[in-house]
């Protein structure tokens, strides 16, 4: 059977620019079917957060038809809010058990994320030489070694919610948000981070507002550090140019100064990686950075040519008119519209939706209740199909049952004028197997009935009820306990741990149920990623009752 290949559409959205890349996953690997740049109009983004919701709505939609990309493309979107905080934690030793609320508290120590309704979401990383110790100047997750590393990005929750409403208002089925680094690495991760397993990666991403620095050992993720850069420093002239290459080496040779104290065996193998994104670095940046880091392993991409470091091949890079095409006569045809410039952050943000991803980095900040509007939509449907579907089922079992107990008791009819036989008992039997069936069916009403008034005490049914009425659509619930106390204890999946939050603090405004705690919440690698939870829900029994709490003299 051929393999149907399937498609998904990054979206990088800087301050002056959106990008968008168009992937397809075919036997041949990942081909780039389409890329499309369009400046952000004046004022619709200011200090990197979404100004006017309308404006930039309409630029995403215009270039979303223009580029002739459907609408309800499956999407992923690179995080465009301020602040943003990015690091590595280190466990302690002894691995709290809510590892959600741990990563939560030590993010919200962040100064940044003071006063602001936090979204967040880490991932696991491995963990590299035993050897080394916390801290890289001031600097949380420079380099501790403890087992169970986790990358955390966390930012305001209302400004992502502001981004996935007008990103989805634009026609996008927005289903990951991640930081731009995340998608710098995926992208780069097949040529630049996996074939140097013997050495030291440091890339190096540079764009008009921030400088991100990250460093791989041995193809594990082992710092990260974002940097602000300033106005004078942006590159609009050759001083501030030449200015933004010095503070460019300066960051590069910190970097370097500490692994040569911490891990001076390896000090000198390294491949650095610089990408100049959307900023202007001197003609000479290559061989001036070369000289002030000392080390020749070094090399420049530029917004134009850095996409070619990605999986995607077979194309040949030339600019394109609004109408124009880039390719070549031996590949499939390279839809462009825009400049001709390729986003390797959207080529990287397409891949997370596609699962091409060397780099095991996965960080979502999709908002809660954009997950549960989406799949609220989605539930609907398949809610709806599978109640047409019963109905059928229902209707053709009945008439069913009905036509072969009729076409049973003829037959026996038929054969006792000519006396019993072998056959006649063999259809007496056929015949006794129906009525149990359908004896059996008839009594799942009553057997129903019989557990949900188990507990005298509680009204099961409004207790059920309730409970389904709260429970987000991005939780599932597979298993119900309950002992001779009035309490439930609740297990299931849920996609994120925001939702399992929102489970247990929707439970706990329940009239039926007194309180509501968490027990357990972890992802399962097992369950493609989701998050396994365990509440604990003790109910509001009746003062007086034999399990409920004796009322006040």
């Amino acid at each position: 059977m051929k393999r149907r290949s399937k498609t998904a559409l990054g979206v990088h959205i800087c301050d002056d620019r959106i990008s968008l890349a168009l992937l397809r996953s075919g036997k041949d690997g990942l081909e780039l079917l389409k890329a499309a740049t369009l400046g952000v109009p004046e004022g619709a983004i200011k200090d990197g957060n979404i100004q006017d919701g309308e404006r930039f709505c309409k630029a995403l939609r215009d270039l979303r038809v223009r580029s002739r990309i459907r609408a309800g493309s499956r999407a992923a979107i690179s995080l465009l809010a301020r602040p943003v905080v990015l690091q590595i934690i280190d466990p302690p030793d002894q691995v709290p058990a809510n590892v959600s609320r741990f990563v939560e508290n030590e993010m919200k120590r962040a100064v940044a994320l003071s006063g602001s309704e936090v979204i967040l979401d880490f991932c696991r990383i491995a963990p590299a030489s035993p050897s080394r110790f916390v801290s890289f100047g001031n600097e949380p997750g420079g380099a501790s070694q403890k087992r169970g590393r986790l990358l955390a990005a966390a930012t305001d929750g209302p400004r992502v919610t502001g981004l996935a409403t007008v990103c989805g208002r634009a026609g996008l089925n927005v289903e990951v948000i991640e930081p731009p680094l995340i998608a710098y690495v995926r992208a780069f991760s097949a040529k630049k981070i996996a074939p140097r397993f013997d050495r030291s990666v440091l890339i190096a991403i540079c764009t008009k507002r921030d400088l991100f620095l990250c460093v791989f050992k041995k193809g594990n993720l082992d710092f990260v550090r974002t940097r602000n850069v300033n106005e004078e420093q942006l590159g609009t002239s050759p001083l501030g140019a030449s200015r933004l290459c010095g503070c460019l080496a300066e960051e590069i040779n910190e970097i370097l100064r500490f692994y040569e104290v911490e891990a001076p065996e390896d000090s000198q193998q390294w491949d650095i990686n610089v990408v100049a994104e959307g900023v202007e670095l001197p003609a000479d940046a290559d061989e001036s950075l070369k000289t002030a880091v000392g080390h020749e392993n070094l090399r420049v991409a530029t917004s134009e040519n850095a996409w070619r470091d990605t999986p995607v091949t077979g194309f040949q890079s030339r600019k394109g008119s609004p109408s124009g095409d880039i390719g070549t006569d031996k590949s499939p045809t390279l839809q462009s519209y825009g400049d001709g410039a390729i986003s390797p952050v959207a080529i990287g943000l397409a891949m997370r939706l596609l699962d091409a991803d060397d780099s095991n980095l996965r960080i979502n900040l999709v908002p809660p209740e954009s997950a549960e509007i989406k799949s609220a939509k989605k539930d609907l449907l398949v809610a709806t199909n599978v109640i047409a579907v019963v109905l059928l089922l229902m209707i053709l079992a009945t008439g069913g049952l009905a036509t072969l107990t009729k076409n049973v008791n003829r037959r026996i009819i038929g054969r006792g004028q000519s006396g019993l036989s072998q056959a006649t008992f063999a259809l007496l039997a056929e015949r006794e197997q129906l009525d149990r069936q359908i004896e059996q069916l008839s009594d799942r009403p009553k057997r129903l009935e019989d557990i949900l008034g188990s507990h005298p005490a509680v009204d099961w049914s409004k207790v059920l009820r309730d409970i389904g009425d709260r429970t987000p659509t991005t939780v599932r619930i597979t298993e119900l306990r309950s002992k001779n106390d009035p309490k439930l204890c609740l297990e299931g999946l849920a996609l994120t741990h925001e939702a399992v939050r929102l489970f247990v603090e929707m439970l706990s405004k329940s009239q039926y149920i007194r309180s509501a705690s968490l027990n357990q919440v972890e992802r399962d690698d097992q369950a493609d990623g989701l998050v396994r939870y365990s509440i604990n829900c003790w109910l509001a029994v009746p003062p007086g009752t034999p399990n409920g709490v004796k009322g006040e003299k």
